[in-house]
C-alpha cells in the first residue's frame, strides 16, 4: 500500500490531529499482522498493556521511537511510518497542551462549584447556549475506541474490540493447560520444542553462580547445544531469539554489503575450519549490518556458528557471536565510538561495550562481537 492510499485510508476522523486520528494508523497496522499485543510490547520495549492503549486511543507515548518500532514489528515499511509519524506529532502537541491545561481546568471548576453553591438560583446553561453572560463548552469528543463515546461501535474485526472471555468452564476448562495433561495431551515433540523459562534461582545454578537482573527465557536446544559460563561484561538476560538457516543468514548479510570467509572453504557447522551461520541468531546478523552501516567500513566475517569456539550461553554455537576481520577502519570506529570497559576476564581482551549494550571484544587476530540485540535497527 503507497503512501497516498494509507493517507486516504486513514483519514475516517476530520481534524486537525488528536489522540483518535493517531489510532487509526496503529489499528490498521495492528489489523495487518497476526502477533498479539504482549508480543508487539515486547518487540517495542514497552509495558504489555501499552500498544493496546494506543490502538484504543486511550494514550500517547511520549517517544516516537515506540511507534516506529510497533510499526516494523507489524510489517510497515519506511514510507508507510510517515503517516504515523505526522499525527503524532500532532496528538502528542495536544497531550502536552492538555496537560498544561489541566490546572487551569481544575482550578475554574472549583471556582464554578463555589459560584453555584453561592447562588442557588442561577438558571442553568445547557451545552453550547448562553445565559447571563455565561457559555459552557461542548464537551470534548471521546476516541472512538472508548467504551463511553460517543460514537458507533467500532467495526467488526477493529482492534480496538476485544472479545470478552466466557466463564463457561465447558468452553474454558482451566488457564493453564499445562496442569490438564488429559484436555490438553502433550507430545514428546512438544516436549523438545517448547520454550523452557528459567527463574533467577535456576539461572544462578546453572551459570555457576552468575545472577541475571530479570528472568532469563532459553530454547530447549540452547540449554542442551553447549554447557553454560558466566556471561561477560554485564551481559542482559536471555530471551526468546529467532534462528535462521546458512542460507538464510548468508542472503540478508549479502544484501547488508557484509562478506565472510573461511580457513578451509566451506560452511559445515561442525567442522572448525568452515565459516557456519547455521542456526545464528536473526538479531546477530541485523546487528552486523546495522555496524557495517554504521560505520561505513568493510566488513568480512571470519567465524560464526561452527564448532570450534568457547562455549556458553551467549556463544558462538548459540548464535549471539560473530568474528569480524580487524581492519583499521573496523578497529578505529569501535575505539573512537563505544566505551573501554577493561579487559575481559580469562584472556584479558580489550572490551568495548556500544551504546546498545553489545560487546566487542579485541582478540590477537579478529574482533569478537557479542550481539544481545540487532544494535538499534
Amino acid at each position: 500500500m503507497g503512501i497516498a492510499q494509507m493517507g486516504r485510508a486513514w483519514s475516517g476522523v476530520s481534524g486537525a490531529g488528536g489522540v483518535a486520528e493517531f489510532a487509526e494508523p496503529l489499528c490498521e497496522l495492528k489489523g495487518r499482522t497476526d502477533r498479539g499485543y504482549a508480543a508487539l510490547a515486547a518487540r517495542g520495549g514497552v509495558s504489555g498493556s501499552a500498544p493496546h492503549r494506543y490502538c484504543s486511543g486511550a494514550s500517547v507515548p511520549g517517544d516516537y521511537e515506540v511507534i516506529a518500532r510497533f510499526g516494523k514489528a507489524c510489517g510497515a515499511s519506511g514510507e508507510e511510518l510517515l503517516e504515523p509519524h505526522r499525527r503524532w506529532v500532532l496528538a502528542d502537541a495536544e497531550r502536552k497542551r492538555a496537560v498544561s491545561r489541566a490546572p487551569a481546568a481544575v482550578s475554574a471548576a472549583r471556582t464554578g462549584a463555589t459560584a453555584a453553591s453561592a447562588d442557588p438560583a442561577a438558571p442553568a446553561v445547557s451545552d453550547g447556549e448562553t445565559g447571563s453572560g455565561l457559555v459552557r463548552a461542548a464537551p470534548t469528543p471521546l476516541s472512538p475506541c472508548s467504551p463511553v463515546a460517543a460514537h458507533p461501535p467500532p467495526r467488526a474485526g477493529s482492534c480496538c474490540r476485544r472479545p470478552r472471555r466466557s466463564t463457561d468452564p465447558q468452553t474454558y476448562p482451566q488457564r493453564n493447560p499445562q496442569r490438564n495433561p488429559q484436555t490438553y495431551p502433550q507430545t514428546k515433540e512438544t516436549k523438545t520444542t517448547m520454550t523452557v523459562t528459567r527463574t533467577r534461582t535456576r539461572l544462578g545454578a546453572l551459570l555457576g553462580g552468575a545472577v541475571l537482573a530479570t528472568t532469563g527465557v532459553l530454547t530447549a536446544q540452547s540449554a542442551v547445544a553447549a554447557p553454560s559460563v558466566p556471561p561477560a561484561a554485564d551481559a542482559p538476560s536471555a530471551v526468546a531469539v529467532t534462528k535462521l538457516s546458512h542460507s538464510d543468514a548468508a542472503n540478508r548479510l549479502r544484501a547488508a554489503g557484509v562478506s565472510w570467509t573461511s580457513s578451509g572453504g566451506c560452511s559445515d557447522r561442525n567442522t572448525p575450519t568452515c565459516t557456519s551461520f547455521e542456526q545464528i541468531n536473526l538479531t546477530t546478523v541485523q546487528g552486523a549490518g546495522t555496524l557495517k552501516q554504521a560505520s561505513g567500513c568493510a566488513l568480512t566475517i571470519t567465524g560464526g556458528t561452527e564448532t570450534g569456539h568457547a562455549s556458553g550461553t551467549y556463544s558462538h554455537w548459540n548464535g549471539y557471536k560473530l568474528d569480524f576481520s580487524p581492519t583499521s577502519c573496523l578497529s578505529n570506529y569501535i575505539t573512537g565510538t563505544f566505551s573501554n570497559i577493561g579487559p575481559r576476564p580469562g584472556d584479558g581482551a580489550q572490551q568495548y561495550k556500544s551504546g546498545s549494550g553489545n560487546i566487542y571484544a579485541r582478540e590477537s587476530n579478529h574482533w569478537d562481537v557479542t550481539y544481545y540485540n540487532c544494535g538499534g535497527c
